[in-house]
């Protein structure tokens, strides 16, 4: 009888071992068709929107926003009607309480930003910042409309947190508010950005 090579001894014993890690790593059709590929970073109710119609502090509209989830954040078009707001920048914030109902008060019940109190600072600009509610300025022409588009990561149109971004259709809500002066994107806790002198309620839809 011949003796076995060692390597076919080798190969004999390592057989078993190779045929196991062949058979965990197998992957079943009925159970992978169960399971749809996803991005990591994709989040949120893709396709989801909202609107804001802007109102002034005297109750009248003067523009709307439209907000769209995207698979990684939130789309925000706005536009505002020609001569609605003074000519320049402006403070574009979103606000943790969901009214617009005292115009009068200059629409302070709509709270602090979204994600304020959250651990993060006011301002890209900022150390530790932006919040959750930070967008970009919104620049007013001297004549004709005023239109931006704004794309943020840290939101969500949803009603509960998604990963890190924030939910705007909570169960307070929250709005869009224009304040009067540009925001400078460092100082505490708005930016230095005045007033509020326009405010939308987002709702879904």
């Amino acid at each position: 009888m011949r003796t076995p090579s060692p390597f076919a001894t080798a190969l004999l014993l390592g057989l078993p071992l190779m045929l196991a890690a062949c058979q965990t790593s197998a992957v079943d059709p009925h159970t992978a068709a169960a399971v749809p590929e996803m991005h990591a970073t994709q989040i949120g109710p893709v396709g989801a929107r909202a609107s804001a119609p802007l109102l002034n502090t005297q109750g009248a509209q003067i523009g709307s926003a439209t907000l769209t989830e995207g698979p990684r954040g939130v789309l925000i078009q706005i536009e505002v009607n020609p001569g609605a707001l003074t000519p320049g920048v402006h403070g574009l914030h979103l606000h943790m309480v969901g009214t617009c109902s005292d115009t009068a008060a200059g629409f302070m019940a709509s709270g602090a930003h979204v994600g304020h109190g959250d651990g993060a600072g006011h301002g890209f600009l900022s150390t530790d910042g932006p919040e959750a509610g930070d967008l970009t300025n919104l620049f007013v022409p001297e004549a004709g409309p005023a239109r931006a588009e704004i794309f943020t990561t840290l939101v969500t149109l949803d009603s509960t947190h998604v990963a890190a971004r924030a939910p705007l259709l909570d169960a307070d809500g929250s709005v869009l508010i224009v304040h009067a002066n540009a925001d400078d994107y460092a100082s505490q806790p708005i930016g230095n950005a005045g007033p509020r002198v326009a405010c939308g309620v987002i709702r879904a839809g």
